[in-house]
C-alpha cells in the first residue's frame, strides 16, 4: 500500500439509492483512479474515523455527532458532512415531514452542517440553502457509472405495436403523480398505441386500464438498472411538484431515464428546466396546462423518428455531462482543496 495515499472513511446513510450515489460509486473511484485510500461503512466506527485524513458524514443527525466532529477536527482530520434534500423544506404532506418536525432532527442537523469544514450536495440550489449554515459548500453532481448500465443495443428494448411510457417511484411521490393523471387518462382513453407502466407504485385510478398499464413492483436497488432497462420504456415521465424542496432536488430521473434511451417529458420547474433543452434533449411541460402535456406526448407517441433523435441527444449530454468516470474528480478535488494539498 502507497504511504501517500489520502485516507478516507464514508459514514453511509444508506447504501441504494442515495448512498450510492453520493458516496459509494464515486468512492470506489477514488480508490481506483486517485491518491485515496476509501472506507465505507453503514456503522459508526471510531476507529476509521480516527485513522482517516478526511471524515464522511452522510444525511447524520445525532447531537452526539458535534463532539465526534470537534475531536476528529482537533486531530487534524477534515470532516464532511454530506447532504442531498432539503431537509428543511419538506413537505408538511410528506411522511418525512412528521420526521424532521416532531424531533430535534432539524436542529441537529444544522449544528452539524455548521461544524463541519466542508458540505457537499448535489445542486446549485440546495448549495444556496446551506450557505445558510457552512460557507463551504461544494456541489458534486449525481453521475452514472455506465459500466453497471446495460449497454444500449442499436435498437434499444422495444416491443411490438406500442410506445410505452413509464414513471417510477415510491408512494412517498403521490403529490407529484397528482396533476399529471388527468394527463394519462385522458391519453389511455385515447386510441392512442400506447401502454403505462408504473415501476414502484401505482395510483388506484389506474387499475380499470386493464391491458393498457402494466404495474411492476419495487426492486431491490442492484436489480433496478435491469428492470428498468427491460421495461423498454420509450417515453419516460418526470413530473414533480413545483416547491423549495423538489427545487433542491437531483435530475437523477432524467439521467436514469435517458440512461435507457428513453424521452423524458418533465414538469418545466427545477430539478429539470436547468437540464433539459426543450425539443432537444428532452421536453418540458407546464405543471398547471394539461393540454400541452397531452400534446407533446401525443405527439411523441406519433413521431419515432423524433423519439429516436430526442433519446440519442440526452444520452449523449448524460454520458458526457454526468459520468461518474469524468465527475469523480469533482470529490477529489474538493477533498484535496480541503487537505490543502493540491
Amino acid at each position: 500500500m502507497r504511504l501517500d495515499l489520502k485516507k478516507v472513511s464514508m459514514y453511509l446513510a444508506d447504501k441504494v439509492g442515495c448512498g450510492y450515489y453520493r458516496l459509494v460509486s464515486p468512492g470506489m473511484l477514488l480508490e481506483e483512479r486517485a491518491s485515496f485510500n476509501v472506507k465505507q461503512m453503514d456503522f459508526f466506527s471510531e476507529y476509521a474515523f480516527h485513522w482517516s485524513d478526511i471524515c464522511v458524514f452522510q444525511r447524520c443527525y445525532s447531537d452526539k455527532l458535534l463532539k465526534t466532529f470537534k475531536d476528529l477536527q482537533n486531530k487534524g482530520k477534515v470532516v464532511v458532512y454530506e447532504l442531498d434534500d432539503d431537509i428543511f423544506n419538506v413537505s408538511k404532506n410528506s411522511p418525512a415531514y412528521a420526521t424532521f418536525h416532531k424531533s430535534n432532527h432539524l436542529d441537529s442537523a444544522k449544528s452539524l452542517i455548521s461544524a463541519a469544514n466542508l458540505v457537499t450536495c448535489s445542486t446549485e440550489s440546495l448549495k444556496n440553502v446551506l450557505l445558510n449554515y457552512n460557507n463551504n459548500v461544494e456541489v458534486l453532481p449525481n453521475s452514472l457509472d455506465f459500466r453497471l448500465w446495460p449497454r444500449p443495443q442499436k435498437e434499444k428494448v422495444s416491443f411490438k405495436n406500442e410506445v410505452r411510457l413509464g414513471w417510477f417511484g415510491s408512494p412517498t411521490h403521490f403529490e407529484d403523480l397528482q396533476f399529471i393523471i388527468p394527463v394519462l387518462e385522458r391519453l389511455l382513453e385515447s386510441n392512442l398505441p400506447l401502454k403505462i407502466i408504473f415501476f414502484g407504485y401505482i395510483p388506484l385510478n389506474f387499475k380499470r386500464f386493464s391491458g393498457k398499464v402494466e404495474f411492476v413492483e419495487g426492486v431491490a436497488f442492484p436489480e433496478f438498472r435491469k428492470v428498468l432497462t427491460n421495461l423498454g420504456i420509450d417515453i419516460g415521465l418526470a413530473p414533480v411538484k413545483d416547491t423549495a424542496f423538489n427545487h433542491s432536488k437531483s435530475n437523477l430521473k432524467y439521467l436514469e431515464f435517458s440512461a435507457v434511451r428513453a424521452v423524458t417529458v418533465a414538469s418545466n420547474c427545477l430539478p429539470y428546466n436547468d437540464t433539459v433543452i426543450h425539443g432537444v434533449n428532452g421536453y418540458l411541460a407546464d405543471n398547471n396546462n394539461p393540454d400541452e402535456w397531452v400534446k407533446i406526448i401525443t405527439d411523441l407517441v406519433n413521431d419515432e423518428t423524433k423519439r429516436k433523435e430526442i433519446s440519442n441527444n440526452a444520452y449523449n449530454l448524460v454520458f458526457s455531462n454526468f459520468n461518474i468516470y469524468k465527475n469523480y474528480k469533482l470529490w477529489e478535488d474538493a477533498y484535496k482543496r480541503n487537505l490543502n494539498v493540491v
